[in-house]
């Protein structure tokens, strides 16, 4: 058009509109954007980046059609901004397109990524330099590197006695009681920092002594931890033991007089026996009675007998060192001459012996009266010396008559 063109209404026009001279009216609707960014800056590995696309001033929506971002940007879609922390080196080409109601726009682009500056390690803690545990509990301890934009920041965890207390990526166990180091050493530079971790024993329970008798063992007094059931010979724990050796031997019996003599036990097999005055001899008329003694315990006795009869306790006498039992001289004086046999009754068994009761010897100045066995003996006697007297005086007169025949 080369004059005047008046719309009052809507122009629609899908094609171009060459004009030459006025186009009195408003002409309406939204130009299409262009893109007038063209590069990226580069950027770091952990550091952060900012970039803004930008068009010729007309409004627009953003998106990445093509390809992608480096690893850890985004792209916010109103804006255009581009942002984020890269995570890796790289190199990332893509295609941007900026779109509005009147049309698009698209641009190549590209963003590197650089590795990151080395950062060196300074220094490294630990929250805690003690850190005091129970048997069989856990703790945990956290390392803190310094700067905390190190580059490298790998660490490594030890204990110094694995058998008091180990440690997995900061995770603290107790094993056993004592005292353990854990240090963490940083991958860059060996730099090293500790905790003291003292490990206890959890509640200790006593076990008091006790005496062994002759046929029980008896045991020394001993602690045992609940947490890890060992043993300890201390209240504190401190010296480990095993049940064994608490373990006190039964003392097995010792026997006297055919018991133990500290559970007074019977002595299997054991038989008394009388150990003095056996085989004794008393004769009727003396003052003193007659004693006996039998290797029976004293508190075994039971009683006495004589020739199977059991005596009366006003016969005898009894007393401890072993078992001695003294025949009073009373009623020895009823027994006849001649031998008997006496036992001792105890609990634990007999004991049996014979003595023998003789006849009173004649009293001092007195003539004894003679035995009809001892008269019998004289008469005797004298015929022999009657006879032996006659027949020397007929061999004498024999002989004087043959001397005066001749």
């Amino acid at each position: 058009n080369e004059g005047t063109v008046t719309n009052s209404g809507t122009l629609t026009n899908h094609g171009t509109i060459n004009n030459s001279g006025t186009l009195p009216d408003n002409i309406r609707g939204t130009a299409p954007p262009s893109i007038t960014t063209t590069s990226l800056d580069v950027g770091t590995v952990g550091t952060a980046y900012r970039a803004t696309l930008n068009t010729d001033g007309k409004p627009a929506s953003w998106k990445v059609t093509d390809g992608s971002l480096p690893a850890g940007l985004t792209l916010a879609e109103n804006t255009g901004l581009i942002s984020g922390t890269p995570t890796a080196q790289s190199t990332s080409n893509f295609t941007v397109t900026a779109a509005n109601n009147g049309g698009s726009d698209s641009e190549q682009l590209s963003i590197t990524i650089s590795p990151a500056a080395n950062v060196p390690v300074e220094s490294v803690s630990l929250s805690q330099t003690e850190l005091r545990l129970i048997e069989g509990d856990t703790g945990a301890l956290t390392a803190t590197v310094e700067p905390d934009n190190a580059t490298n920041q790998n660490v490594t965890w030890s204990s110094d006695n694995p058998n008091v207390a180990t440690v997995n990526n900061g995770v603290v166990t107790a094993v056993a009681a004592g005292t353990a180091t854990i240090t963490i050493t940083t991958e860059d530079g060996d730099k090293t920092s500790t905790c003291a971790v003292p490990v206890v024993h959890g509640s200790l329970t006593h076990t008091p002594g006790n005496a062994a008798t002759c046929t029980k063992e008896g045991n020394e007094e001993y602690w045992t931890c609940e947490t890890c059931g060992k043993h300890f010979s201390d209240a504190g724990g401190n010296t480990e033991i095993t049940l064994a050796q608490t373990v006190i031997p039964a003392t097995g019996h010792s026997y006297e007089n055919g018991r133990c003599r500290v559970c007074n036990a019977p002595e299997p097999g054991f038989n008394p026996a009388i150990i003095d005055g056996a085989g004794g001899t008393w004769q009727k008329g003396t003052e003193d009675g007659l004693s006996f003694t039998s290797n029976a315990a004293f508190t075994d006795f039971v009683k006495v007998q004589v020739d199977g009869r059991d005596l009366a306790a006003s016969d005898y006498e009894v007393r401890e060192g072993s078992t001695v039992v003294t025949l009073k001289a009373s009623y020895l004086e009823t027994l006849s001459v001649g031998k008997h046999t006496l036992v001792i009754v105890s609990n634990t068994g007999t004991a049996t012996t014979e003595f023998t009761i003789q006849a009173a010897s004649a009293a001092d100045g007195d003539t004894p009266s003679p035995q009809t066995s001892d008269n019998n003996h004289v008469a005797l006697w004298i015929v022999l010396l009657l006879i032996s007297v006659a027949s020397l005086s007929a061999t004498a007169s024999y002989r004087r008559k043959r001397h005066a025949s001749h």
